[in-house]
């Protein structure tokens, strides 16, 4: 997938933020293609839910993470 590959002009907004630079293009990705990656991302990444410990009581966290990294 080349990102830059594209003549066209993209539309962008600018975000202002405290130390912060953003600029956002809303029509970056088409939501098709959007929804395809977004699906890919869900089925073949390997999820976990952990938990962790809080004051001696263990909880679930409110989320799925996914760890990645080099061996060693």
């Amino acid at each position: 997938m080349d990102l830059f590959s594209s003549e066209e002009h993209l539309e962008n907004q600018s975000i202002q933020l405290p130390n912060a630079d953003i600029t956002y293009y809303p029509n970056f990705i088409s939501a098709e293609k959007a929804t395809t990656l977004f699906r890919r991302l869900e089925k073949e990444t390997p999820w976990q839910h952990d938990s962790i410990k809080i004051f001696g009581k263990t909880y679930m966290q409110p989320r799925l993470t996914a760890l990645f990294g080099d061996a060693g």
